[in-house]
């Protein structure tokens, strides 16, 4: 896991990378259907961490990638928000990150635990 560990944060630095190459030059966005705003730097860095973190063959979540639930049936699950604090990436605030979680199954689906 520590190999993994090292390979998601250097993953994490070139989305961060990606990210900031766009800060501060007026880029476009369009608004999602929940009504929060998506821009390319969201999805280029949504496209990196796909394919860095894509060689496990972990299921995947992300907020700017359509949800087929095979994640469901992984033992193990990444949960990406490639760009948290859109808005604020827009308004340069400097208050953004990049979220990337690793949720582990405990228990199979379907099982209540109760006897």
């Amino acid at each position: 896991m520590e190999e993994i560990l090292k390979h998601v944060i250097n993953a994490v630095e070139k989305a961060g990378e990606v990210v900031l190459s766009y800060y501060g030059k007026n880029v476009e966005a369009r608004d999602k259907d929940d009504n929060s705003p998506v821009t390319i730097a969201d999805q280029e860095s949504n496209q990196l961490l796909a394919r860095e973190l894509g060689r496990y063959g972990f299921g995947w979540l992300s907020e700017e990638s359509a949800d087929n639930g095979s994640r469901l049936d992984k033992e193990y699950a990444w949960i990406v928000d490639p760009l948290d604090g859109t808005r604020d990436f827009l308004q340069e605030t400097g208050e953004f990150t990049i979220m990337v979680g690793l949720a582990a199954r405990t228990e199979k689906l379907g099982s209540s635990g109760a006897s």
